[in-house]
């Protein structure tokens, strides 16, 4: 096999046929099956081994006569005390402490052609030095984390103290015991994150679906993605020769070859639905999309197993959730004669999850990833529309000007001669006034994702009896006296301000709002949003950046007066009166927001969060109380900003007595945030990580909290506790919000209340329900018409 491996070019390799794009593409492609196989059919290895070429078996260069079979007998040898008396060349040295000359002289003596393998065989070495500190050396530890237990440190002390003690020493024996099982190979089921054997491949799913095993995952998650090295993300994908795309007119298989989950009746019609042609799938929220999106992925995959599967999310946090049910719920794959798991990619903006032994996105089976970022990987060539044999299109709403539609644009139209199936979910694919142009609304979605629509009509029991039939209740909850005149006053201020800009631009857009009569609510909120994107050029001057900046603070301390009251709104209001702007802006009335701070001094209960705690007080708690002392009921509380969430939540936890005399405690999850520091359109609002979303989501499963506050970004798609009671602090304005918030209470006899500060908002909602029958109408019209047309061919 030497002789085999030892000239390997790394522009081309000749017994294969193959060009590399990249130098960093050889070492791989000379480690992998195919390549292994043109060498056992030219007679250059073994017929029977399945030892990868370049790696092992190879001789110790540094013990003559030891041959080393595997990592797991590399691993341990190098850890021997003959083996360090061998390198070092002195019987003082103590087992694992090597000198770093001699260790690189150790790994230079190994094949040096391949430099990822030589770096591989470090890593190995290094580790296996450092398992065991002595003293006070942690070694190459971490002195923050350690991922094979999983466990966090405030100081290099307790690290010391962790890697001295017996529960990470079984977890290296543990680790070490398998590699070695596996070597000789037997199969062994093994849990990776968990780090123990199992007795059956069955008690390992067990063991899997744990709820211990779930939340260690979902804490290994963010510290995984920021452990990609950077340098691989350049990387090209090398060109592949695939068998004939499987895509359309498929049959159905069993699903227990599948998922490992039964689906109901509704979801095996839709994905029969799914086989036959590119469709957008119609299923309420909380009935189980991604699961019938599961029974496609997995059919795909298995019939076209070198192909990829793109399942592209429209937020961040989705990423992590769906790779996660993938992982939990699809069966294995095979690929040739080998069976293995499916092989899961998370891509999130720069960072990104790979599995254990893939170096590069394109060796996964799965990748999830958002839209903007699946743009980019194809650009740069990461990724390869040519090796995809289906796309799935979460939360595919009306597409016109989404990413969504940018992608299938760009590659699905022009690219004739390699097309992948689509399938897009969604929970509201369109809604109007009238039934007419809801359905064409939808039609036109349809055309744009280049699908039909599917939707259940056969399995109509099963759909039914879980269908979410939550009804919205409206409750008013009108502002106080005080509350409405702060409320004029920031209005008058704010009109001000935008007359001022109005002339500063010296544009006419800004003429479309009537700024008399403007009111600073979300909706004139994403009007000037709109028309600030078009005067980027303007906005560089920074006196206009500090005045738009001034307007877009207003709609903060606006939507908190509105929900939290006068008293949140002082600091706010505090921070906008500074001499800098009383200079650069003097026909502007400061005096204004003076009289408003003067409001905030004086002691008054606010109007929306006294309703909201009623409506939480309304479930019955001490009949949902465990024996454990926590309670089996949850409630979502939904608010537009995040400004709102962090006051609200600080609210509930600590300055409503009745709340916390039940011990019911509250928790937020906010979006990421951010944006440049200079950017006026971004909140100054800190937003929450991606590990903080997890943790707080993983809390919430765990029953540690009992209310969560939360903006959009738990609307749609995310996968919470069943919820008890959703409130809306702010009344939907969309079909697609309301049908996703109502989807939220679908536990037994679930309530969906939305506070409305007025009559006619209370009126916008009853608007939105007829909206929703108008899709219902709407679609089942397209159904009848797909069906006549079907007839016909």
């Amino acid at each position: 096999m030497a002789e085999a491996t030892s000239d390997q070019d790394k522009t081309r390799c000749k017994l294969c046929g193959i060009t590399f794009n990249d130098p960093s593409q050889a070492p791989a492609h000379y480690k992998g099956q195919k390549h292994l196989k043109k060498l056992k059919a030219n007679g250059l290895v073994s017929s029977e081994s399945t030892l990868l070429p370049g790696l092992y078996p190879k001789m110790c260069p540094a013990c003559p006569g030891v041959e080393l079979t595997s990592i797991a007998m590399e691993e341990s040898h190098c850890k021997g005390a003959k083996h360090v008396k061998k390198l070092n060349g002195s019987k003082s040295k103590k087992a694992g402490e090597i000198d770093s000359d001699s260790n690189e002289e150790y790994f230079d003596a190994q094949d040096g052609s391949d430099s990822q393998t030589g770096s591989k065989e470090k890593k190995i070495s290094s580790s296996s030095s450092s398992s065991e500190p002595d003293g006070d050396d942690i070694g190459d530890h971490s002195k923050d984390f350690c991922s094979l237990c999983l466990k966090s440190f405030n100081h290099v002390d307790a690290a010391k103290q962790h890697y001295k003690g017996s529960e990470h020493r079984k977890k290296v024996q543990a680790r070490d015991e398998y590699e070695k099982k596996k070597a000789s190979g037997e199969k062994v089921p093994f849990c990776d994150v968990c780090v123990i054997m199992c007795n059956t491949r069955e008690q390992l799913l067990t063991h899997e679906k744990s709820p211990a095993h779930l939340a260690k995952r979902e804490m290994t998650i963010d510290r995984l993605m920021a452990q990609q090295p950077a340098k691989r993300s350049s990387v090209r994908a090398p060109e592949k020769d695939h068998p004939p795309l499987k895509a359309d007119s498929l049959a159905p298989k069993p699903w227990e070859q599948l998922i490992r989950r039964q689906p109901r009746s509704y979801q095996k019609e839709l994905y029969e639905k799914a086989l036959t042609q590119n469709v957008v799938i119609f299923l309420p929220t909380g009935m189980g999309k991604t699961l019938t999106s599961e029974l496609v992925v997995s059919h795909l995959l298995q019939d076209n197993p070198t192909r990829q599967i793109i399942f592209i999310v429209d937020r961040k946090l989705l990423v992590f959730q769906q790779g996660a049910a993938f992982r939990n719920d699809l069966c294995e794959v095979k690929i040739g004669a080998e069976k293995r798991s499916v092989r899961v990619a998370l891509v999130c903006g720069d960072r990104r999850k790979l599995e254990a032994g893939c170096h590069y996105l394109y060796d996964h089976d799965i990748v999830v990833i958002t839209a903007g970022s699946y743009e980019n990987l194809l650009k740069n060539g990461e990724l390869r529309w040519k090796d995809v044999s289906l796309v799935v299109f979460d939360e595919a709403h009306c597409v016109k000007k989404h990413p969504y539609r940018m992608i299938v644009k760009t590659h699905y139209e022009t690219d004739e001669a390699h097309r992948p199936k689509i399938v897009g979910l969604t929970a509201s694919p369109a809604g109007a006034p009238t039934v007419d142009k809801t359905q064409r609304l939808v039609l036109n979605l349809l055309d744009d994702m280049h699908c039909k629509l599917a939707k259940v009509t056969e399995s109509k029991v099963d759909y039914d009896r879980f269908r979410p039939k939550t009804q919205i209740r409206c409750v008013l909850a009108p502002m106080t006296a005080r509350e409405e005149k702060l409320r004029n006053l920031l209005n008058q201020h704010g009109r001000q301000c935008l007359n001022e800009l109005q002339h500063r631009l010296d544009v006419s857009r800004l003429a479309e709002i009537d700024i008399n009569s403007a009111v600073f609510d979300s909706t004139l909120e994403e009007k000037l949003l709109a028309s600030f994107g078009v005067y980027s050029e303007e906005m560089s001057d920074n006196t206009l950046m500090i005045l738009t900046s001034h307007i877009l603070d207003l709609f903060e301390i606006t939507g908190t007066v509105n929900l939290n009251g006068v008293k949140e709104a002082k600091d706010g209001l505090m921070a906008l009166i500074t001499p800098e702007k009383k200079s650069l802006f003097p026909a502007v009335s400061w005096s204004l927001l003076n009289d408003a701070v003067a409001l905030t001094d004086q002691p008054e209960m606010a109007s929306a969060p006294t309703t909201i705690v009623e409506e939480v007080l309304k479930l019955d708690w001490n009949g949902s109380k465990k024996k454990d002392g926590t309670y089996g009921l949850f409630a979502m509380i939904l608010v537009a900003k995040r400004v709102i969430a962090v006051a609200l939540e600080k609210y509930l936890n600590e300055e409503d007595a009745k709340l916390a005399s039940m011990g019911i405690r509250s928790i937020r999850i906010t979006g990421h945030g951010g944006g440049k520091p200079k950017d006026p359109t971004k909140t100054k609002v800190k937003g929450m990580t991606t590990k903080q979303q997890e943790d707080a989501m993983r809390d919430l499963r765990a029953g540690e909290f009992n209310v969560v506050v939360a903006t959009s970004v738990a609307e749609e798609g995310v996968d919470l506790p069943e919820c008890k009671l959703v409130i809306q602090t702010e009344v939907p304005r969309t079909l697609t919000s309301l049908v996703q918030i109502r989807g939220r209470a679908r536990a037994e006899q679930g309530e969906f209340v939305a506070i409305c500060r007025s009559p006619s908002q209370a009126e916008g909602v009853r608007q939105l329900e007829q909206q929703e029958k108008n899709m219902e109408e709407a679609t089942d019209r397209i159904i009848r018409q797909q069906n006549l047309a079907s007839k016909n061919e």
